[in-house]
């Protein structure tokens, strides 16, 4: 047998498009182009290595066996939440005619390489699960839902059930897989992801906790008097009444959102931030303090995973920012890594001149000492490791002086 006939164990799995062959040749085409960066995408998030993948297409389904030893909970779990993330974002920003909704099958399985791909058990059995009735009846039933997935016994029993996966069993139910024309009847357990009801910095803010109701004076004690002509107080007890009588202290905006800010309570920035900048008494201020709340309305979180309402209110303030200061580095640099991160990696078309473009006289420069406290707090409140213009940065500012150019 020749080396590479080896038959081996594999974590496979498959996912189908959804309603794929009443789409037009065109459609279809744009749509594997789209699935397959989602996939990408959605495995580097997930902390997972896409370039080791064995892959092999087939219309609408795209199989694929992971190298021995990736991280199998990762899989199951965040790569998983991370590609119903990404099929979100896809349909958010696309008409009906380029829908995105997949089945996703996972297995684990042995097969040895062969003329046509693959001999041996392992994708026979993703492709028997991604055809099960149940998981496009349940597309069918959840028009929100843009994903289900669907794991074998082995997978059930090898990673669900380990509790190391973000996905528990109490997130899956079990059907019957039927295919009686292929003598085939198991079991299998499917998951439907929910959508996320407060995605950060879409969900609105709390209601405040309701005020206690005001306690009259203690017994004996009484007051009267309009506010405005005097004040009488009766006191009926006996002994010394001593009133202190102090001015509420004045709220400062400034003060506690950039408190707030620097303690990453993004959701009490963005509300004082929002105040201190209408009350901005000069340009520089106001410049500041709405980059800040930029920063702010991302919550901590990269731009590639922010719902496209999010990405609109952040380009906003960056627009006031740089009405004010045309050359502010801060709001420059956040909205070139906007525009790679959230619409370049999601294929997503924008306007106005591209990121590198944006930066490039900040790219070719030092940075002073301005620019590099701004750019150190869009490393800080904006993580984004495979994005290159703020890895560019964090390597910039962690440079001794003169060597970060």
């Amino acid at each position: 047998m020749h080396a590479d006939e080896i038959l081996a164990e594999h974590f496979v799995f498959g996912v189908d498009i959804e309603n794929y062959g009443g789409r037009g040749i065109r459609h279809q085409g744009l749509l594997q182009e789209r699935l397959r960066s989602i996939i990408e995408a959605a495995a580097h998030e997930a902390g997972l290595d896409p370039s080791g993948w064995k892959i092999q297409g087939e219309g609408d389904r795209q199989y694929v066996a992971l190298p021995g030893g990736a991280d199998l909970t990762r899989v199951v779990g965040t790569f998983v939440r991370a590609l119903d993330d990404r099929l979100r974002l896809h349909n958010e920003d696309h008409s009906a005619s380029l829908e995105l909704r997949a089945r996703i099958a996972m297995h684990c399985d042995v097969f040895a390489p062969a003329a046509f791909g693959t001999a041996g058990p392992a994708f026979d059995e993703v492709a028997r699960l991604l055809a099960a009735r149940p998981a496009g009846q349940a597309l069918e039933r959840d028009r929100d839902a843009t994903l289900v997935l669907l794991v074998s016994p082995e997978v059930f029993r090898k990673v669900v059930r380990s509790d190391l996966a973000s996905l528990r069993e109490r997130d899956f139910t079990e059907i019957r897989v039927p295919h009686p024309d292929r003598g085939y009847d198991r079991t299998a357990h499917m998951h439907l992801p929910r959508p996320h009801p407060h995605h950060p910095g879409d969900a609105p803010s709390p209601e405040p906790p309701a005020q206690a109701a005001p306690q009259g004076p203690p017994p004996g004690i009484s007051i009267s008097g309009d506010g405005h002509r005097g004040l009488a107080i009766d006191n009926t007890v006996g002994g010394d009444l001593t009133i202190q009588v102090s001015e509420a202290a004045k709220a400062d905006p400034h003060a506690e959102g950039m408190t707030a800010f620097r303690h990453h309570d993004y959701e009490e920035a963005t509300d004082q931030l929002r105040r201190a900048a209408a009350q901005a008494t000069t340009p520089q201020d106001a410049a500041g303090l709405r980059f800040r709340l930029a920063l702010a309305l991302l919550h901590g979180q990269r731009p590639r995973l922010q719902r496209r309402p999010t990405i609109q209110r952040t380009e906003r303030e960056l627009g006031k920012v740089l009405a004010l200061d045309p050359d502010h580095a801060g709001a420059l640099l956040l909205w070139a890594i906007i525009k790679q991160d959230y619409y370049e990696m999601n294929g997503f078309d924008y306007t106005g001149p591209p990121p590198e473009r944006m930066v490039a006289a900040l790219v070719r420069a030092p940075l002073g000492r301005g620019p590099a406290e701004l750019a150190a707090e869009i490393v800080e409140h904006v993580p984004a490791w495979d994005n290159p213009i703020w890895s560019s940065l964090r390597v910039r500012i962690a440079a001794p002086p003169g060597q970060g150019g």
